[in-house]
């Protein structure tokens, strides 16, 4: 890439083909001095290995929203959820309520993702302290407090690091291990799996 003699602060990332965003953690970043002539190496994308550990989202629409952030109340969400992530290129998917696809009870206004039965082409479970981040949207608007923070009200977040391989993401409840929702630098909701 060439630019100006003027210099200046220049943010990068990197997509796989079709747009999807796999760049972990915030944008790289380089400076290039005014006036400087020499090359500058921009820090590259190290993509790590898959891992075996599953990851469960789920979101509580039901009762117009009730249990949503006091933002999202007295809105049917009804087949209008849909969930995107780090860990699947920030595509967004779209959700259901229909006891299929690791959704534990149909039409009860709990809607469930699950990573391995969403894996696409290029997507792979996670390791011990992956830190994925996802942002819900909720009739098209991404579900976030007045801060613009992702909001964490009505929301769950499971792995199965305790019992790697038994699908206690999709079917074992009683396996699964709840993880702690946070909000990373970029006010995307996180978690970080395993962290106790």
């Amino acid at each position: 890439m060439w630019v100006s003699n003027a210099g200046g602060e220049f943010e990068y990332g990197a997509q796989r083909g079709g747009g999807s965003w796999i760049w972990v953690g915030g944008n790289g970043k380089f400076t290039v001095p005014a006036g400087a002539l020499a090359p500058i190496v921009a820090t590259g994308l190290v993509i790590a290995p898959f891992g075996t550990v599953d990851f469960r989202l789920e979101i509580d629409v039901s009762g117009d929203g009730a249990n949503l952030n006091a933002l999202f109340q007295g809105l049917d969400y009804s087949g209008k959820v849909k969930v995107k992530g780090s860990a699947w290129g920030w595509s967004e998917i779209a959700l259901s309520d229909d006891g299929m696809k690791g959704d534990s009870t149909a039409d009860d206004g709990v809607y469930t993702f699950v990573l391995s039965e969403n894996i696409g082409k290029h997507d792979g479970l996670l390791k011990l302290g992956a830190m994925p981040e996802f942002i819900f949207v909720l009739d098209g608007v991404e579900y976030k407090n007045t801060d613009a923070e992702g909001a964490q009200e009505g929301v769950n977040a499971y792995s199965d690091y305790g019992g790697v391989g038994a699908d206690a993401c999709v079917a074992d409840a009683a396996a699964r291990v709840e993880e702690v929702i946070g909000v990373a630098d970029n006010k995307n909701t996180m978690v970080t799996v395993g962290a106790d």
